[in-house]
């Protein structure tokens, strides 16, 4: 064999093995991209089955935000409801105790008068000794009627606060358990919020490797958890506004037993009078017995008026 039959039996053969090589690499490109579509697929259908349970645990999740709101919802209507029974309850009280109290004092002023018209026609005929011994009576009577107003006041005060009490401690605990509420939903959410910031994770990883790419791809995807939180903050039930305390008043037949003229004390107007009398204050051994503060509160007066100087004025009345 020549040398120019080896080299082209050589070349042949290279062309040959050149051939059987692209072949090959035709053959690996076609299985390649095969396997590379059927991964795809898979992760692509892995990705359809992911975001389907996600959003049925989204639904399950705003089920359960709904189902709380609605016990805190009902929840407050009962405690709402508890309370208008109690207020009803002590008015109904306070009214019968008034009502009873009423008649006793028309018994009393009725035997008053009855003993007062009986003096006048015996006056004339009294001696000394009977003369001091009704007075004696008289005194007695006026200290009975003042311990008795007294007794009266003491017991009006006593059911004032009373009622402020619960109502204060009422108002407390249904604030303790809506904020519990409030922190259990928070907890929730965050934990949604963690799970959720994985799952977009995960998907951006995929994303990223079915475009051949080694980084994952930023894509602009509206966050599944703001839609829950806006409907949260819309559907969230604002506190219900406490109610106001009714002012306890003193009984119309008492009135002009029990009233003073507190306009005379110097500070002290027609509107400052009604607001007193609004709150049960109608008297000048009531309003001696406050303190400046416990009036600031019971009603609204200018910060530079002179309270002080008006439970002293008052005390010197009493006097």
């Amino acid at each position: 064999m020549t040398r120019t039959d080896a080299m082209r039996h050589l070349v042949e053969q290279l062309d040959a093995d050149k051939a059987e090589r692209e072949a090959s690499l035709h053959q690996l490109r076609v299985q390649v991209r095969a396997d590379l579509d059927d991964n795809q697929i898979r992760r692509q259908e892995m990705a359809h089955e992911q975001e389907a349970s996600l959003r049925g645990y989204m639904e399950d999740l705003r089920s359960e935000a709904r189902r709380i709101q609605d016990d805190a919802i009902a929840f407050l209507a009962e405690a709402s409801s508890h309370r208008q029974e109690t207020a009803i309850a002590q008015r109904k009280e306070l009214a019968a105790y008034c009502q009873d109290l009423s008649g006793k004092v028309k018994e009393s002023r009725q035997a008053t008068l009855i003993l007062l018209a009986d003096l006048r026609m015996s006056q004339q005929e009294m001696s000394d000794e009977q003369k001091s011994e009704l007075s004696q009576f008289v005194v007695e009577l006026q200290e009975d009627v003042a311990s008795f107003r007294q007794d009266t006041r003491t017991f009006v005060r006593e059911l004032r606060a009373n009622r402020q009490e619960v109502a204060a401690q009422q108002r407390v605990e249904l604030a303790q358990q809506v904020a519990s509420l409030k922190k259990d939903l928070l907890s929730v959410m965050a934990e949604l919020r963690e799970e959720h910031e994985q799952v977009h994770a995960d998907l951006a990883s995929a994303h990223a490797i079915w475009l051949g790419s080694s980084k994952p791809t930023e894509q602009a995807q509206a966050p599944l958890m703001e839609p829950l939180e806006e409907e949260l903050a819309a559907e969230t039930p604002e506190e219900a506004p406490s109610e106001p305390e009714e002012a306890e008043t003193v009984p119309a037949e008492l009135a002009p037993a029990l009233e003073d003229d507190l306009s005379v004390i110097h500070g002290i107007g027609a509107s400052t009078q009604q607001k007193l009398n609004e709150v049960g204050i109608t008297t000048f051994g009531q309003l001696a017995e406050t303190t400046s503060d416990e009036l600031r509160e019971l009603i609204e007066v200018p910060v530079f008026a002179e309270v002080e100087e008006w439970i002293n004025q008052a005390k010197e009345l009493v006097k």
